[in-house]
């Protein structure tokens, strides 16, 4: 039996595949990734972070590329996906 384990998208290793779990934001925020195209169930890849705790860039859905506050990152969940 596997044990999945939900971490902050934040946390993903760099290229690391992950499908979000669920959001700890409020109304606002999550109705602003929602228009980028943010749901429960999105695949997202990490696949940069800028220097001094600035935004961590991941592709949406294999497409899109979305820069992300860490903040917010960080209270996005996500549970990684088999390589």
């Amino acid at each position: 039996m596997s044990t999945k384990i939900n971490i902050p998208a934040y946390k993903l290793n760099l290229n690391q595949n992950a499908k979000i779990i669920s959001f700890k934001l409020n109304k606002q925020q999550l109705v602003k990734l929602n228009e980028f195209g943010l749901f429960e169930g999105s695949e997202v890849q990490l696949t940069a972070v800028a220097p001094l705790s600035g935004p961590a860039i991941f592709k949406v859905n294999g497409t899109v590329n979305l820069g992300i506050d860490k903040l917010i990152a960080s209270n996005i969940f996500v549970e990684i996906l088999p390589s």
